[in-house]
């Protein structure tokens, strides 16, 4: 459970820090998903690595999910955003 709560905490800040970066569209559901959103959140990440095991750990997971949609996106980059 704990973990759980630990992830929740970081995808929730994760949100915050880009909605102060003028990302108003991002959301816990997205972070992970969308290639800028996740590729902003896993440099996040890694800036609080270190601070406690426990947070490591829920830290280490979530890299892994950014880093797939990362992947996915230099195999295949998404469109620029607003351009037709």
């Amino acid at each position: 459970m704990q973990k759980q709560v630990t992830r929740d905490s970081l995808l929730v800040a994760g949100v915050a820090n880009l909605k102060e970066f003028g990302y108003s569209a991002v959301t816990k559901e997205n972070i992970l998903t969308d290639y800028l959103y996740a590729s902003f959140f896993e440099g996040m990440l890694k800036d609080n690595k270190g601070i406690a095991p426990n947070i490591d750990k829920a830290i280490d997971g979530l890299m892994k999910e950014c880093n797939k949609t990362i992947a996915r996106g230099i195999k295949d980059p998404p469109k620029a955003r607003g351009k037709k």
